[in-house]
């Protein structure tokens, strides 16, 4: 799987984004042409989230959850690196996550694929700078892994999307 992730894999998305952009800021009926990249993006091997984030969607049990499962090959299970790299990142940052907050929590799976792989996480989270109670962007800045929002990928991308 490395060389594939080498030759083609750019960003692990968690949850949170694919929420913000499905639901919240660029619903499909809204935003096609989004929707319209990120399917290319999967098709090419571009976009990948970890199997946890799909479980996370299990919770929402919407249109959301509907369009993940038709794009199934965008979802990998972990293996027993990223388990060693969260267990790392855990050692060092033991507040990184409430595991008694949530029943599933894919971020630090989301970061540890990153990290292995040295691609970009994209998160809906903002960053709070504190030592307690992590965001996504927090614990990716401290053990360096490159880290934006939707925003940031659509600025990296370059893409632009015009209203009918």
């Amino acid at each position: 799987m490395n060389n594939l992730f080498n030759k083609f894999y750019k960003y692990s998305i968690d949850t949170s984004s694919l929420i913000d952009a499905y639901n919240r800021y660029y619903p499909p009926d809204i935003m096609p042409d989004l929707w319209e990249k990120f399917e290319e993006m999967i098709k090419n091997f571009e976009l990948i989230a970890i199997k946890q984030v799909m479980d996370e969607l299990y919770g929402q049990d919407d249109d959301l959850l509907k369009w993940a499962k038709t794009h199934k090959e965008m979802f990998i299970s972990f293996d027993e690196e990223i388990q060693k790299v969260v267990r790392l990142i855990l050692e060092e940052l033991p507040n990184s996550i409430n595991l008694g907050k949530e029943k599933t929590n894919a971020d630090l799976w989301v970061i540890a694929l990153a990290k292995i792989h040295n691609i970009t996480v994209i998160t809906g989270e903002k960053g709070t700078g504190k030592l307690k109670d992590r965001k996504i962007p927090d614990i990716c800045k401290k053990i360096h892994v490159r880290c934006f929002d939707l925003l940031g990928l659509f600025r990296e991308k370059e893409w632009i999307f015009h209203i009918k």
